[in-house]
């Protein structure tokens, strides 16, 4: 508790600095058709003015929009001191809450000290990676809501489903293992809670016997690459057909979405 009240202390210290610092007034919107126009609100002599904030005043618009988040940030903290220093119990989501309930066109100029999980996953999904390529132009593909080209039609509605679900996922993207050898799962998803990557792989051709056993030396890796907790697989054999109620099953327990 000590390191906790000693990072807290640190923490708003350093907000305060910040909040002084910033420009004088605060930052209030109108939305204008599709935009959005800023406006600095000040108080000089006890006199409201307004000032029309153009696009070129930019870092004007970020620094009252980050103060605006800061000074609701400190309010939380200073608070959590305080149930801290009284051993009272304290919500440790309200600090991730407090970007989560700005205004989006506010929430655009702020640089978060606490990311929320959400915004993580958004910024996560949209990066850049070298999926695994298609080595034959003549291998039929199938184009996801997302706009993924994947290689089945079990893929597809895998994929299709874990958008519906709003999970963050990336379609074949590079894993290295334990031994250096690259992999790549069908689908890498990243937990809207805790951030951690998960690895799904729809495992299609169940009675080809070459499949199988690529597949469980892949299992294999993925085991002493310390990924067997978060490692997720669906099914389809020649006696057991794909089932995408396994689909909704899976997210459900696994993600909670």
């Amino acid at each position: 508790m000590k390191d906790r009240v000693k990072e807290l202390t640190k923490r708003i210290a350093s907000l305060e600095r910040a909040v002084a610092a910033a420009p004088p007034g605060r930052l209030k919107y109108r939305k204008r058709g599709s935009s959005y126009h800023y406006i600095q609100i000040l108080q000089e002599h006890g006199v409201r003015q307004e000032r029309y904030l153009p696009a070129s005043e930019t870092e004007r618009i970020a620094a009252l929009a980050q103060k605006r988040y800061d000074k609701k940030l400190l309010r939380v903290l200073k608070a959590e001191l305080t149930a801290l220093q009284h051993n009272k119990v304290f919500d440790a989501q309200a600090k991730f809450a407090v970007y989560e309930a700005l205004p989006p066109p506010v929430a655009a100029f702020v640089c978060p000290v606490f990311r929320p999980a959400a915004l993580i996953c958004a910024e996560w999904a949209q990066g850049a990676y070298e999926p695994n390529p298609f080595q034959d132009d003549t291998q039929p593909t199938y184009q996801t809501e997302k706009g993924d080209c994947v290689r089945s039609k079990n893929e597809w509605i895998t994929a299709n489903k874990l958008l519906q679900a709003g999970l963050a996922y990336r379609y074949e993207a590079p894993l290295e293992v334990w031994n250096g050898k690259v992999y790549y799962p069908d689908f890498t998803i990243m937990h809207p809670k805790t951030n951690e990557l998960y690895y799904l792989e729809v495992c299609g051709i169940m009675g080809d016997p070459d499949y199988v056993a690529h597949l469980m030396q892949k299992m294999h890796d993925y085991t002493l690459s310390g990924l067997s907790g978060r490692i997720l697989l669906l099914f389809e054999h020649p006696a057991v057909p794909f089932d995408p109620n396994e689909i909704d099953a899976l997210i459900r327990h696994v993600f909670g979405a």
